[in-house]
């Protein structure tokens, strides 16, 4: 907070109570502008700063406010900048190699929207090809080039022209057609960043088939494909099936949602190697879309009851970690195959669980495939259209009541008691046990009944899942 205290009209205990306030909010600082309006820092507001470790920053008279917030400005669009490439730096890579074959023109719209970096190929005898940018930016790359041509294209001979950087390098795109390829931007790591997704991006093979010489090549290049939407088509080695069938384990898939950092998935390597378990972890993070993906190896030598039991314990130290931070993260579980091949059918479990615990279980931090797999199934059946007929009626019948049916008995069948239901709902336990007796009457079902109270648990769920979905979608049943 930056302020030449105007506001204050030299009241120290005003200035005092709104530090105050500044370190309620967790603000980052405390900046005065001394001179004008402000002669003289009071020592309480020094001593209350230092009590609570708070910085307090003296600005002098004679700097201009401009000069102070622009560094701010460019520290921030700076760190946001390369915050936002490395993260779409993965999420590139995945997508040209799975689109490929889409050519120049493909890969170069897609760099340059990310980046805002024009960039021109060039074929061998330094002609140009396509060039991408404003019509300022690609008049300055077409200057540039007889400046690379002197030298030829060497990625360490970079060049300043108008305030900016160019590079220029051997082009690994060349079954385009592409020898070369010029970068511009004012920052040597985007340049870098860039030259990487060509080099990346340049591993595709013929069909987009993955080819594999470990287990590890399999994870580390399936995991981005996954990320970023694509799907994995795996050719056939014997050998490799062979090695990884004595040599692999278990496999599991986590989908993170929410994710803006990596620290979640620091937690849970911290939690492994504290519950001394052996298991590997791959990770790879899309933050442009929020997620990440992680996938758990388990060793092949345990029983794959074993590899449940300490992913159980893995996710309840999690869970406990979910529950002390305030973070947004949420995590959902795959089931656990013994097969590499399953890979992709584990990220497509976990995605899943993501979206049918967003409208059955909101709040919930951690949720399993298991858990979901049931509703899973009677979405994708024949399932009776008067089942549901109980939930519409009350839905119907909203208008005619003083409370709102769904709710009421939602927090009823959540906490599987009146008491707790009743502190979610804010009212006594007995104007509850009144509003389920008069549900029931509503509906002709019993709820003291602990079979109806175990078949309306499942409605419930399958409710507000048909309900997302078909808002959603437009459709109920999927």
């Amino acid at each position: 907070m930056l302020t030449s205290t105007f506001q204050f009209n030299n009241d120290s205990n005003r200035l005092c109570a709104f530090c105050e306030q500044l370190i309620n909010f967790k603000a980052s600082g405390f900046g005065l502008k001394m001179g004008r309006y402000l002669t003289k820092v009071p020592q309480f507001l020094i001593d209350l700063c230092d009590r609570n470790n708070f910085p307090l920053v003296i600005i002098p008279y004679s700097l201009v406010w401009t000069d102070v917030i622009s560094v701010f400005y460019e520290l921030s669009y700076n760190l946001e900048r390369e915050e936002k490439y490395s993260t779409l730096k993965s999420k590139l890579v995945g997508q040209i190699r799975v689109s490929s074959m889409q050519g120049l023109e493909w890969v170069g719209k897609k760099i340059y929207s990310f980046f805002d970096a024009p960039m021109l190929f060039l074929d061998q005898s330094w002609k140009q090809i396509i060039c991408f940018g404003t019509k300022m930016e690609q008049e300055n790359m077409q200057k540039a080039i007889p400046e690379f041509m002197k030298n030829g294209p060497d990625s360490r001979n970079r060049k300043l022209f108008d305030g900016k950087y160019y590079i220029c390098c051997h082009c690994l795109l060349e079954r385009f057609g592409a020898k070369y390829v010029l970068f511009s931007s004012d920052s040597m790591n985007i340049l870098g960043e860039l030259r990487d997704i060509l080099i990346d991006a340049d591993v595709v093979k013929e069909e987009d088939k993955l080819t594999l010489d470990s287990e590890d090549d399999l994870i580390s290049q399936a995991l981005p494909i996954l990320a970023t939407g694509g799907q994995i088509t795996l050719k056939r080695f014997e050998d490799l099936e062979q090695r990884i069938r004595q040599t692999g384990g278990y496999y599991c898939v986590l989908y993170i949602g929410n994710c803006r950092t990596q620290h979640i998935v620091e937690e849970l390597k911290d939690t492994i190697r504290g519950l001394e378990f052996d298991i590997r972890t791959f990770a790879v993070y899309n933050l442009d879309q929020k997620m990440a993906l992680v996938l758990l190896r388990f060793r092949k030598e345990q029983k794959h009851y074993r590899a449940t039991m300490e992913l159980r314990q893995i996710m309840s130290r999690i869970s406990e970690y979910l529950s002390d931070v305030e973070i947004t993260e949420s995590l959902f579980v795959s089931n656990i195959y013994d097969s590499y091949k399953k890979i992709e059918q584990s990220y497509m479990e976990a995605k899943l669980t993501s979206q049918y615990s967003r409208y059955m279980w909101p709040s919930r931090r951690l949720c399993y495939f298991e858990e979901i797999f049931p509703y899973y199934l009677m979405m994708n059946s024949d399932i009776s259209p008067t089942y549901l007929d109980g939930l519409q009626k009350l839905e119907s019948e909203a208008e005619n009541s003083n409370f709102d049916c769904i709710q009421t008995l939602e927090a009823y069948l959540r906490f599987g008691n009146f008491k707790q239901a009743a502190q979610e709902l804010f009212i006594h336990e007995n104007t509850l046990r009144y509003r389920i007796k008069k549900i029931g009457e509503m509906i002709y079902e019993d709820f003291d009944d602990i079979a109806t109270r175990q078949n309306y648990v499942v409605r419930m769920n399958l409710w507000k899942l048909s309900r997302g979905l078909h808002n959603q979608n437009g459709k109920i049943w999927d």
